[in-house]
């Protein structure tokens, strides 16, 4: 799906740039966004299209006809503050990056053909991964895989350049 302000919209229930109130309200768990207490996704869009900010909300808290969300925006609205700030995507951040640092150069093919020579039969990855160290692993968890890691190995030398 392409997100527009239009499908944004459609799917938030409010206008992009309200996205982020509505996100602090309701919280996200997945995130680790508390949010209000009891106030979800529906409550939420309520209050920011009634008021047009999670500010607002906060300053016109005792204005608030629903007692529940009332009350939990008095009792919490520090914390619908905070997850605010948690949910916000900084965009006022100066970046010092040489943009053409980040181009696309091509793809680096001998290093895939160097992993795959070093990995392409059983008999293989068992002189690289010695019994019970399970298969590949990221570079810091090397020296976990077994004490003859770090053993000197055209094998593991091979397979490091891939982690």
């Amino acid at each position: 799906m392409r997100y527009v302000p239009r499908t944004v919209e459609e799917k938030f229930g409010v206008p992009p740039d309200r996205v982020v109130d509505v996100l602090a309200l309701m919280g996200d768990s997945i995130d680790n966004v508390p949010g209000v207490p009891g106030i979800g996704e529906k409550g939420a869009v309520g209050l920011i299209r009634e008021w047009g900010s999670l500010e607002a909300c906060l300053e016109n808290a005792e204005k608030i006809p629903n007692k529940r969300q009332r009350e939990a925006l008095v009792e919490h609205g520090r914390q619908a503050q905070l997850s605010k700030d948690l949910v916000r995507i900084a965009t006022d951040l100066a970046v010092d990056v040489d943009l053409d640092h980040l181009a696309y150069r091509g793809a680096d093919r001998p290093k895939p053909s160097r992993c795959s020579s070093s990995l392409d039969s059983p008999r293989s990855s068992r002189s690289i991964f010695p019994k019970g160290a399970g298969g590949p692993r990221p570079a810091f968890a090397r020296s976990r895989l077994s004490p003859s890691w770090n053993a000197s190995s055209p094998r593991r030398e091979a397979l490091s350049e891939c982690l």
